[in-house]
């Protein structure tokens, strides 16, 4: 009877066991993941604190270039420049109306000259029924 005891303290020994190896395997990844987290959460800090300190730089930079740019706006602005005399603008106009680089011109004239030809209908040529092409699906 002993023995049966023994043995039925025995499955229950097991069991007990059991439960705390997994208790314990669970209790080893709890603190590695907590482990992990610490970790992050220093290397994500320090991005954030690098980040900050860009962005106040970047503020500074921003300050002074706003008090420049009010400082400009400021600034007493220089009389606009007289306007050029009408009659030697169009004189200046007559005399180069019409006038392109010698390249550019022949380039133009070719291009002109292309598509004239290009545009113009044609009238019908009628091709040989030996070299029309057979039709496709066999017949």
């Amino acid at each position: 009877m002993a023995q049966s005891a023994e043995r039925g303290f025995g499955g229950v020994g097991w069991g007990l066991r059991g439960a705390l190896v997994a208790v314990a395997v669970l209790s080893a990844l709890n603190a590695a993941g907590t482990v992990f987290a610490l970790c992050q959460w220093r290397g994500l800090s320090a991005a954030l604190r690098a980040l900050e300190a860009q962005r106040g730089r970047e503020q500074r930079e921003d300050s002074a270039l706003r008090a420049f740019l009010a400082e400009l706006s400021h600034a007493p602005r220089r009389a606009p420049a007289p306007p050029p005399d009408p009659a030697g603008a169009a004189r200046n106009k007559r005399s180069h109306s019409g006038e392109t680089a010698p390249h550019i011109r022949g380039e133009s004239h070719d291009m002109l000259m292309m598509m004239t030809y290009s545009m113009v209908p044609v009238g019908r040529a009628r091709l040989p029924v030996a070299s029309l092409p057979a039709k496709v699906g066999g017949e």
